[in-house]
């Protein structure tokens, strides 16, 4: 998936006038830090396709400092790499997320377990207990990994993305998540489908109203920004991950569009 996103990024650069590019290749030995190290002579701007798992794009980003960096800032990169923090972060700003009170009345309900510095369906499973599923995060505390638990949200799996800059945003996509679970409680993500989110302009302003929020308690989000969240029973958006860098929906979304992403991105981020 991540060779997909470069080349939807390749495919909008090659279209705007005066840029080369560089497709970087690394050696089976490399690891990010040493692979920057002895290219980062060779760019200009950076535009990295990477997760946030393992700090991954916060080690990125240290290791291009004096290069133009398109994406988001350090302190912003580190919000939302964190799980726990990402929803404290949410907490403090009234934005609905799953350790919000609206859902901690008592109720009979199902858990989730994902890293801490996941990225997507990584990793994560569903457990019907609280008990299995803090049963699950001992096991991988006790190998050095590190998981939270959060309370299973019934709903509909959706993700919007937005263009941020130090002063707004924009909403440009909502989409729908395919994510199946197996048997075995893992969730797999299947793929995206489009919406038009101009049929529905409720659910389109209350969208606008939570980028905005997010955005304010997450200074320095900057160009493509991904937010998973999950429509509930009661048309509630209750947020689940903020993606600060390219995501999946990316992919074609130019055409779909009929804009130069890239090209708005780069002004964003100049």
């Amino acid at each position: 998936m991540g060779l997909s996103m470069r080349n939807a990024i390749e495919n909008d650069l090659k279209k705007i006038k005066g840029i080369s590019i560089i497709i970087g290749k690394h050696n089976v030995k490399d690891n990010i830090s040493s692979y920057l190290e002895r290219i980062k002579s060779k760019i200009d701007v950076a535009w990295i396709v990477a997760p946030e798992t393992e700090n991954e794009l916060i080690i990125a980003k240290e290791k291009l400092i004096g290069k133009r960096w398109i994406g988001c800032e350090k302190n912003a990169l580190f919000l939302s790499t964190s799980k726990s923090l990402t929803k404290g972060k949410l907490l403090q700003h009234n934005i609905l997320n799953p350790d919000s009170k609206i859902f901690s009345k008592p109720f009979s309900c199902e858990y989730i377990l994902k890293p801490e510095d996941g990225a997507g369906c990584e990793n994560t499973y569903k457990y019907s207990t609280l008990k299995k599923a803090l049963n699950a995060q001992r096991i991988i505390q006790t190998s050095g990994g590190k998981a939270i638990i959060e309370k299973f949200i019934p709903g509909q799996s959706m993700s919007f993305s937005m263009l941020c800059s130090i002063t707004s945003t924009e909403v440009i996509v909502i989409n729908r998540q395919i994510i199946e679970i197996e048997k075995n409680g893992k969730l797999v993500y299947r793929g995206i489908r489009r919406i038009n989110f101009e049929t529905n302009m409720n659910l389109k302003n209350k969208i606008i109203k939570v980028a905005e929020k997010i955005r304010e308690a997450i200074p320095g989000l900057k160009g493509f920004v991904g937010v998973d969240f999950i429509l509930d029973q009661y048309d509630n958006v209750c947020v689940i991950e903020i993606n600060p860098r390219i995501t999946c929906a990316y992919i074609g979304l130019s055409y779909y569009l009929n804009r130069s992403l890239a090209e708005e991105i780069l002004r964003i981020c100049p």
